[in-house]
């Protein structure tokens, strides 16, 4: 495989090229990945895994969404009953109170009738709910992290799709079926290539140490 022009100069561009190799190959070790069928295979597999995470994220995003909307209801009703109740106790001027609170009445209703619908005639439980909230809300987080987690190696093994036959080229397809003794060559190779890419990190990441001690030992 052809050296990067910038991998020749020792700054954190080229750092950054370097583990970015390890990092592609030892994912593809991880997932004993050694064809390009057996990439392909992987990366149907987390993009359908990635499609599941967020289908979940918005079932519960809306779970969440519909117990906030059920306790801003109930509150808001709870702070308009006194006026519903007054609007419907007879006495005098009553309908003078009415016209003079119409807008609150009706915005009682739409609560009330919020309530009834999302409650399905169950009692309101504000510390139940609250609760189901925290439970959802906890369950989201670890949802997004997952997903963010999939994302970056979607990206990485996309990328590594994307330039395998000047990259990579162990992994192009000859379009023959291989032999399982061709199978573990490919697989070697690539662990070679691994502990390869991991000496260059260590060795270019010691590099660039030495020599910004040295700048600073000079500065001094």
């Amino acid at each position: 495989m052809k050296e990067r022009e910038t991998w020749k100069y020792p700054n954190g561009a080229a750092l950054k090229d370097l583990q970015k190799e390890a990092a592609i190959f030892a994912r593809l070790n991880y997932n004993n990945i050694s064809t390009i069928s057996d990439l392909d295979k992987f990366l149907d597999t987390k993009k359908n895994d990635l499609n599941e995470l967020r289908n979940q994220k918005k079932s519960i995003s809306r779970q969440i969404s519909k117990i906030e909307g059920i306790i801003s209801h109930a509150e808001r009703k709870k702070e308009l009953d006194e006026v519903y109740k007054k609007a419907h106790t007879p006495g005098f001027g009553k309908k003078k109170y009415i016209a003079e609170h119409a807008s609150e009445l009706s915005e009682w209703e739409t609560c009330n009738k919020y309530l009834r619908i999302n409650l399905h005639d169950e009692d309101y439980n504000p510390k139940a709910l609250k609760s189901e909230r925290e439970r959802l809300q906890c369950k989201l987080t670890d949802i997004v992290n997952k997903t963010n987690s999939l994302k970056e190696e979607l990206d990485l093994m996309s990328y590594t799709r994307y330039i395998i036959k000047d990259y990579i080229p162990e992994l192009v397809s000859d379009n023959k079926t291989i032999t399982e003794s061709q199978r573990t060559e490919k697989k070697e190779s690539l662990r070679e290539k691994l502990r390869e890419k991991q000496d260059n990190v260590m060795h270019r990441s010691s590099g660039n140490s030495i020599n910004r001690n040295k700048k600073e030992h000079d500065l001094q």
